[in-house]
Parts: structure tokens; sequence; C-alpha cells
């Protein structure tokens, strides 16, 4: 861990901040073990205008959060696109444990694509209920992704970034620690640090106003 790190995450303790922010976000994971404080990601080509931000959700305690940052975003300038994303277990994690025998692979097929579309269903019954808080983000659409054993949450979102190229990520559940405790998520923000706003919310934890932060007249 860099001198540097470390300083950085006695000097937010010590103050009790609500928020960090960086512009060279390479030892982010390690910071995150160290101090518990939102962390907002500046990149080092300031976009001259945020027209997509992308939030990431977990449907739990956090997602309101989340929204919340999205929200005060939007009070601050128009959010043309607002991508919300979810990412959870596919069928396979909970069917593959239930076959016995070759001769069931056909009904366990089945079992599967019929859960997948109720996991899918429900989702998107929960997303929308959390949306219905926050009208400003009246314009954002939903995306629930399914995921099976091999795949990895920073993998979906490195193509969704790759394909939809955001301006501003959002991530933010009740999981976040989890999901940062690797270098997976923390090494793909790094890849996009130079164009792309990050902002990691964490749980129980306020943002401060965003405004002068982002540079938002």
């Amino acid at each position: 861990m860099t001198k540097a790190v470390a300083a950085i995450a006695s000097a937010a303790n010590k103050q009790d901040a609500n928020l960090v922010v960086l512009m060279n976000p390479e030892d982010l994971s390690k910071l995150l073990k160290r101090c518990d404080k939102n962390v907002l990601v500046v990149p080092t080509e300031i976009p001259s205008t945020i027209s997509k931000v992308a939030v990431q959700v977990d449907l739990k305690k956090g997602t309101g959060g989340s929204l919340e940052v999205a929200q005060k975003l939007s009070e601050m300038t128009p959010l043309p696109k607002v991508d919300i994303l979810h990412y959870r277990k596919d069928a396979s994690h909970y069917v593959n444990h239930v076959m016995e025998t070759p001769f069931e692979l056909d009904n366990v097929i089945s079992a599967e694509k019929a859960l997948n579309d109720k996991l899918i269903e429900f989702a998107n019954y929960k997303l929308r209920s959390y949306m219905v808080d926050y009208p400003m983000v009246s314009n954002a659409k939903g995306s629930i992704c399914l995921f099976n054993r091999v795949d990895k949450t920073s993998d979906l979102l490195d193509e969704y970034i790759a394909r939809h190229n955001p301006d501003f990520m959002i991530f933010g559940n009740e999981n976040i620690d989890k999901l940062m405790s690797g270098n997976e998520v923390s090494e793909l923000i790094n890849k996009y640090s130079y164009n792309k706003y990050a902002f990691i919310l964490r749980p129980k934890k306020l943002p401060h106003p965003l405004k002068a932060l982002l540079r938002i007249k």
C-alpha cells in the first residue's frame, strides 16, 4: 500500500469526511479497505457535459442511495440518458442443484427458463417500485441482466461501458464493499478513469453536494 493511500484514508477517517475525491484511482481497492467513505473518481479529461449516467444497483437497501445520487445530478444538470443496471444470478444457480440423473435434463432446462422469466419479472417490478420515489430520474431505462456461474460482474460492466459509453458511473448497493473487495471492479474504474466519473456509494454514508466537485455550472 502506498504512503499516499494510507495518508488519504487516515485523513478521511480523522476528519469524518463524507467524500473522498480522487483523480488517480490506481490504488482504489486499497483505499476502500482502509476507510468507509464515499469516493468520487474525477476523470483526467473532464467531459464537457454529462449526457449519460449508468447506475449499478442490487435492489436492496443501498439502491435508494444510488438513485438519490442520480437524482441530485439531475437537479444540477439535465441528464438525457440514465441507465439503471442490475446484475443477478440466473436460474442455473438454483435448478442445477435439483438434477440427480441425466434423464431429468429436459425438465431442468424447462424449469430454468421459466425461473429466469420469473426472476426478470420480479426484478423489473422491484426496480420500478424504487424509481417511483425519484421522479427526476423518470427518463431512466432499467436493464436487468442475469448471469451464470462463470460470469463476473466486472466483465458485464466492462461490456456495458464499452458499448454504451456513459460519462458518469454510480456504484452503490448493500454489498458494495464485497463487490469492491477484489481488484476487478477497481481495475475497471481505473481503466476508464481518463474520461469518466465514478462514484462509489458506501452503505449508510450520504454524499456531499456534488455540484462544485463535478464543475457543473
